[in-house]
């Protein structure tokens, strides 16, 4: 991890008075989508993502994505962070999205960072379930008593109505009065089972909009994770059109929902999403017509990436005592990696006990309030610089001109994403530090730059072209010639107009060619010629397909 060189020389410390802005370097980086893990000072945070890195030889990218999750998972129930300018404090909840092609080992990514957790997960459940299942048979008794009480209270109540009030109940030897019924149900009530002490964290991997507030309310979680290595059962059915419950999660907001059959399943929990999908997969969900994800601002939220592949670069090492066999050409040279002094496996172990640590907090933290992260002094003038230049970068011409949405969540975004480092590498007591906020800044730059990459704004006329190609693209499997009046009236652009401007700019461009044939009135004057579109302008000219387009005008008109 490249950490800046913003320190003491940028802000006097232990003075009141910080430089002049003018004189301080920016606080934004260039646009860039590589991050590096090497430099000095590593943490916890860094080491992680080069161990699994290293380890598995897949893109750095979505390791960080995942060790960015799984941080905020085992956190998130925990800390907060303070946002400078007016002391909110913001949950540090993340909503990640990695794109990556089969074979990437996304599944391996994901077991290598949760491992930990879904251990810890197992091992508690393991350690209540005769806990439980003493519960379960209990509830069982006690619902069955409640409804024979409610029953015969009941038909009490309505005795009494029939007789009147002063009357007297059936003198049966076994027959209750009313008052005696409703003495057993407060007693009933105070025995009620208690539920067992269950984990505070739940994690899906797959879950309709409607079963994740049901799942929070009956397991009494007070953190959840959606994490899959594989997405595309979770964002095809239904979440894609349904995204603002990942919205609320993320934004720790306290939802309030009642259903009838359903009773009241409003939350107060928030949701960590990690999400890695195929591309395929990602364009149905993301940039399909139908998809809202993006409209909703889901999107402008999560940390996305499509990093470059790493498939064609990961060989095995060969057996201890084995010199690698070279391989024939320098056409299929692997590329040469960087020797690392890391100790993967020591770093780990330190993992592996820092999740422990964290988890075991999280279950004896219910019940209290979240400890609020700040930002060290030079932090926070570092961060006040970041979102002026960030603000400044929405006018006309600035890099988020057209990415306002997106740009207003970066701030907040920068201080989650401090906070989780910090929490990897510092103790939560500790304020975060100004080359702690740097390495956020410059980690979430890149998720921008990923960001602006796979979602450019295109201007009409190019989606008008894109649309036409597309159109022309498939009448090449039907034709060679194509009459001009069959794209103007059935092709996907209108008016008239508008699809003419696309036509010339094919025509401009050799994709398609635009040849006119000269057309008379019958008194033998020219008049408006038929155009006639050739989609394959490079290739010689066929007079024989020419002609049937020719005609296929003329029976055009006369339709």
């Amino acid at each position: 991890m490249q950490y800046s060189n913003i320190k003491s020389q940028n802000l006097m410390v232990g003075s009141d008075y910080p430089l002049p802005s003018d004189l301080r370097p920016p606080a934004l980086p260039h646009p860039r989508n590589t991050w590096e893990l090497t430099g000095s000072n590593k943490g916890l945070f860094a080491n992680i993502i080069q161990a699994v890195t290293e380890e598995n030889l897949v893109p750095p990218l979505l390791c960080v994505q995942a060790a960015l999750a799984v941080g905020a998972l085992v956190l998130q129930n925990q800390f907060t962070v303070e946002r400078p300018n007016d002391g909110k404090a913001l949950p540090l909840s993340q909503l990640v999205i990695g794109i990556a092609e089969s074979g990437e080992r996304k599944s391996k990514i994901m077991d290598d960072f949760m491992a930990p957790v879904t251990a810890y997960l197992a091992a508690q459940e393991d350690k209540h379930t005769q806990a439980w299942q003493h519960y379960a048979e209990e509830q069982i008794v006690w619902e069955g008593t409640y409804k024979r009480l409610m029953s015969r209270r009941t038909n009490a109540f309505a005795d009494r109505l029939a007789k009147g009030g002063n009357a007297r109940m059936s003198k049966a030897a076994n027959s209750l009065s009313l008052e005696q019924i409703e003495q057993a149900l407060e007693r009933l009530k105070k025995a009620k089972p208690i539920l067992p002490k269950r984990a505070s964290i739940g994690i899906l991997s797959d879950a309709t909009p409607q079963a994740i507030p049901k799942y929070i309310k009956e397991r009494r979680i007070s953190s959840l994770g959606i994490i899959t290595p594989e997405g595309e059962e979770i964002l095809t059915n239904g979440i894609k059109h349904k995204s603002s419950i990942l919205n609320k999660g993320y934004s720790g907001e306290a939802t309030q929902r009642f259903r009838v059959g359903e009773g009241d399943q409003s939350y107060n929990v928030p949701i960590t999403t990690c999400i890695f999908v195929q591309p395929d997969v990602a364009v149905k969900a993301f940039g399909s017509p139908g998809a809202k994800m993006r409209g909703t601002g889901t999107l402008a939220r999560a940390l996305i990436a499509f990093p470059q592949t790493t498939q064609g670069n990961r060989p095995l090492q060969p057996p201890e005592g084995h010199q690698p066999v070279p391989i024939g050409t320098s056409r299929f040279a692997f590329r040469t990696l960087p020797v690392s002094l890391l100790n993967i496996k020591a770093t780990k172990k330190r993992y592996r006990r820092w999740i422990s640590k964290k988890l075991y907090q999280a279950d004896h933290h219910l019940g209290e309030k979240r400890i609020t992260l700040k930002l060290s002094r030079e932090a926070k003038a570092l961060w006040h610089q970041a979102f002026n230049e960030c603000e400044s970068n929405l006018r006309p011409g600035g890099r988020y001109a057209e990415f306002k949405d997106h740009a207003s969540k970066l701030p907040d975004q920068w201080l989650r994403v401090a906070a989780i480092i910090h929490s990897y590498d510092q103790e939560p007591s500790d304020e975060i530090s100004v080359n702690t906020l740097t390495s956020a800044i410059e980690l979430v730059n890149v998720f921008s730059t990923e960001f602006q990459r796979l979602f450019p704004i295109m201007s009409e006329e190019r989606k008008h072209h894109l649309a036409m190609q597309k159109y022309i693209g498939d009448k090449r499997q039907q034709c060679r010639y194509l009459p001009k009046k069959v794209v103007t009236s059935n092709g996907p652009i209108r008016p008239v107009s508008r699809a003419n401007v696309v036509l010339d700019l094919m025509c401009q461009q050799q994709e398609i060619r635009l040849v006119p044939y000269p057309r008379h009135t019958q008194q033998g004057r020219p008049t408006k010629p038929i155009v006639v579109i050739d989609l394959f302008p490079l290739q010689p000219h066929s007079q024989w397909e020419f002609d049937q387009a020719v005609q296929q005008e003329y029976r055009l008109g006369q339709l």
